[in-house]
């Protein structure tokens, strides 16, 4: 008997031995011909196995091609309600204010608390912040991890002072397993007209549209209360929470800002200048973004340089981090690893005059002299230090509206905004001009929504940010103010 039990446990060992060697293998072999297809292309980045980081499943029975599959944990929203949030930016963008919306679902109120900014004309030619890199394991949880990212770099820039730095020091560690906790039922959402949202504690498969939302709603807690440390023993789908995470201190934003895809940002009157502006403004003023792409299959072997895809074949959808950009003359300059790898090199090793590339979804070769520096959450092994750098959409691909998928502007971006009273200290609540503050001021402002009057605009147009209109965000920066006055 125990023999025959020493022989099962080796006859394991060796089973087990041999899957672990075959994903690290795998991604090996994989490296090596994304490699051969690099050079073939003559493209701009280098590709590695990422050993250390697929190294982390060895515990879990998985191939290469389930782990790639399970990271991507991105939901796209369904064409009907793009077509909603379309229909209710295009009327912010035109009329200075949102349509009328019945506040009678989640849906409405969730599209309510999205707001454009006017984009400024951005001088700086290079700007980044290099916040910290997470791990999401073996979950799809990417878009939480974009959605706390984005969460805590806007509240060090907004709330804190870090206006230039952001979160680079870690000072806020907001909880990812909080927001997956506040999910929604991917199931349920179709059969209600995409129009009611049923919450579910899940890891696998979200959106930063919900979650920027539940961060006003629900707001999120540190991550101590509800520590993703827990989630690395297993790959189920719901974790339950800690004790310690109810009644634990929250923070809640305000309101969210979303920056529209290129395409809708095209069809909203918005120039190819404007929409970069848009995305930079955002940056720089607010804090760093939650986007989204499509998974290119070479794009899990990427190690360094300015990553485009040598295939059109896609894994699947994946939300990361936007934390700055850089001109194509400072590409040999930026060192993205240099906080973990003190011989960390620059993202590429001359200066470059001039980059073009094709893109195989598109057939087509573009130009491009700005490019994005992303966060993943994949951890520090994976990558450059954690992160990657794509092209910026060139003019040419945003007036054709040929975005390839693998394109952050492919997709809505997101930054949560905080409101505080400091932001505020130039407004006279007393509108009317009648000596007292009272209801008489609200319904003044109330009467101005949609005005194009200069006069009324800079009146009542109260809001943080200011977007030279009003609407329901001003009514509703009223009585903030008004409630914290009364409340003195």
């Amino acid at each position: 008997m125990y023999i025959r039990k020493m022989l099962t446990i080796v006859l394991l060992a060796v089973v087990c031995g041999s899957l672990i060697a075959g994903i690290v293998d795998e991604a090996r072999a994989k490296a090596v011909n994304v490699s051969a297809d690099i050079e073939r292309l003559n493209l701009r980045w280098v590709a590695g196995s990422n050993e250390a980081y697929f190294k982390q499943f060895e515990r879990f029975d998985v191939s290469l091609q389930e782990a790639v599959e399970k990271l991507c944990g991105y939901r796209e929203l369904p064409d009907e309600v793009k077509a909603r949030i379309l229909r209710y930016l295009r009327t912010l963008k035109s009329e200075g204010k949102a349509p009328a919306l019945e506040m009678v679902t989640t849906d409405d109120m969730i599209m309510a608390s999205f707001i454009l900014i006017e984009p400024e004309t951005v001088s700086e030619r290079t700007f980044y912040r290099l916040e910290p890199v997470k791990d999401q394991y073996l979950h799809g949880s990417c878009w939480a991890f974009a959605t706390t990212a984005m969460f805590e770099s806007a509240l060090a820039v907004q709330r804190m002072g870090e206006t230039l730095e952001g979160n680079t020091e870690n000072l806020l560690d907001f909880s990812e397993r909080w927001v997956a906790f506040h999910n929604i039922d991917w199931d349920i959402y179709p059969y209600t007209d995409y129009m009611v949202i049923q919450d579910r504690n899940s890891l696998e498969g979200g959106n930063p549209y919900f979650a920027s939302y539940n961060a006003i709603r629900y707001g999120m807690l540190n991550e101590e209360s509800a520590p993703y440390s827990d989630v690395y023993v297993t790959d189920e789908e719901q974790i339950p929470l800690p004790p310690q995470a109810y009644g634990a201190p929250r923070v809640k934003s305000n309101k969210t800002i979303m920056i529209p895809d290129a395409v809708s940002a095209k069809a909203l009157g918005y120039t190819y200048d404007e929409y970069i502006n848009m995305i930079k403004t955002a940056i720089k003023n607010y804090g760093s973004l939650a986007v989204a792409f499509y998974v290119p299959g070479d794009f899990f072997y990427y190690s360094k340089g300015i990553y485009t895809p040598t295939t059109s074949v896609i894994a699947g959808g994946h939300a990361v981090t936007l934390v700055g950009w850089v001109d194509l003359k400072d590409l040999d300059d930026v060192i993205l690893a240099e906080k973990i790898n003190p011989d960390a090199t620059a993202i590429v090793e001359t200066e470059l005059s001039t980059f073009s590339y094709y893109d195989p979804f598109r057939e087509a070769t573009y130009t491009a002299d700005t490019f994005w520096i992303i966060k993943n959450s994949w951890g520090y092994d994976w990558g450059d230090g954690g992160y990657y750098v794509v092209p910026a959409i060139s003019e040419d691909a945003f007036n054709d509206e040929k975005v390839g998928p693998w394109m952050i502007e492919g997709d809505w971006m997101y930054v949560s905004v905080f409101d505080a009273p400091e932001f505020h200290t130039d407004v006279d609540l007393d509108l009317n001009g009648d000596g007292r503050i009272d209801e008489g001021d609200f319904e003044y402002i109330v009467s101005k929504v949609g005005s194009t009057n200069l006069i009324d605009i800079a009146r009542c147009d109260i809001a943080h940010p200011k977007d030279g209109k009003i609407n329901a965000d001003d009514v509703a920066t009223w009585i903030f103010l008004y409630n914290e006055l009364v409340s003195k």
